[in-house]
């Protein structure tokens, strides 16, 4: 039996008799004002009375619907330079993925490559990725990423055809470009930015004229050519080596909950898979860690890099492409031990 004396019964009686839906007045008191492009809060969805008398049927169709649309345009968007786009939603699986097709194949002639972009003004990004990619490829026959691609097999039980050359000279020198200290002068820094590149990417068009002077130097001199922390230097390596192409995908990895490396996921031939570490910065790691540490679990939860900080035909200064690219043909042969050295001669962590 409905007890009318009760004070909720009480109050509701009183807000029917103002004309005031009980339901509506419980959830405007629990519920903070929200933007128009806001989603439902979860209390409003576990209560589809409440839903029904909150959200016109409409409204709630046309806000999911654009909440819909924003996720599948969200990859592939960007802006130039430094594009700052959504990503698409699929990061946390640690599905195999194939790795993408080459970027750079359509737009970047042969000469360009060859010449380093002497005398250009712009590059777009596809340009500068198969150039970076053409570098990486030569490196493959030097003696010194020979060695270390033979070490890195033994070191995961890996054969040639589960682990290329190819791919592994891509990703040596896209690591060995952007760790904390590598060939081209990058920091670790505390800069509380999201785990993307697009703050190092701008930086480095604010200094690109300063940059390109130093891009035959192996002795730094430079200074930090921009300040990221271990996420954002991460971001860039697993971007880079995914659009250059290799075997398998590069993803961030949480090994504790305050720290990110990135790590290399090279399928098997048994169906298994091979976590190599990839570690942009030395934290939580000795000086003479590199590709392919055993010093940091990898049992936790990968996440596969989708997003496109770049566009293909984005553009970056044409000094910061010869800056790059100049650094990475000058150092990319270097030794293991030669490339440590110098790294932590030049103040790298």
């Amino acid at each position: 039996m409905l007890n009318k004396s009760h004070p909720r019964t009480a109050r509701a009686r009183c807000r029917r008799h103002l004309g005031e839906n009980p339901y509506t007045a419980r959830i405007q008191r629990v519920v903070p004002p929200r933007e128009w492009w806001a989603p439902p809060p979860l209390l409003v969805m576990r209560n589809f009375r409440a839903l029904r008398t909150y959200l016109p049927g409409v409204t709630l169709v046309c806000r999911w619907s654009m909440w819909v649309a924003v996720l599948l345009a969200g990859s592939g968007v960007g802006l130039s330079p430094a594009i700052v786009a959504a990503g698409d939603g699929s990061q946390g699986a640690t599905a195999e993925r194939r790795a993408p097709e080459p970027s750079g194949g359509s737009g970047a002639s042969t000469d360009v490559v060859r010449t380093g972009f002497e005398g250009r003004q712009t590059v777009r990004y596809d340009e500068f990725i198969a150039a970076l990619r053409a570098t990486a490829d030569g490196l493959a026959t030097h003696p010194n990423v020979r060695d270390a691609h033979a070490a890195l097999l033994e070191q995961h039980a890996l054969s040639d055809a589960e682990l290329p050359l190819e791919s592994f000279s891509r990703v040596r020198l896209v690591f060995e470009a952007t760790r904390d200290g590598g060939l081209w002068d990058l920091r670790w820094g505390i800069t509380d930015q999201m785990p993307w590149s697009d703050q190092i990417w701008k930086q480095w068009e604010q200094r690109a004229g300063e940059l390109e002077g130093f891009k035959d130097q192996s002795d730094g001199g430079v200074g930090p050519s921009a300040i990221a922390e271990c996420d954002e230097l991460s971001a860039l390596f697993a971007l880079l080596s995914r659009d250059l192409g290799i075997t398998g995908f590069a993803a961030l990895h949480w090994p504790v909950w305050n720290h990110v490396v990135a790590v290399w996921q090279v399928p098997r031939a048994d169906g298994g898979k091979a976590r190599i570490v990839v570690p942009t910065s030395q934290v939580f790691l000795s000086r003479g860690a590199t590709l392919g540490t055993t010093e940091l679990a990898t049992r936790r939860v990968l996440f596969p890099y989708s997003r496109h900080d770049l566009r293909p035909d984005s553009e970056m200064r044409g000094a910061l492409a010869r800056f790059l690219i100049g650094r990475a043909r000058a150092l990319g042969g270097l030794s293991t031990d030669e490339l440590s050295r110098r790294r932590i001669r030049l103040g790298g962590s």
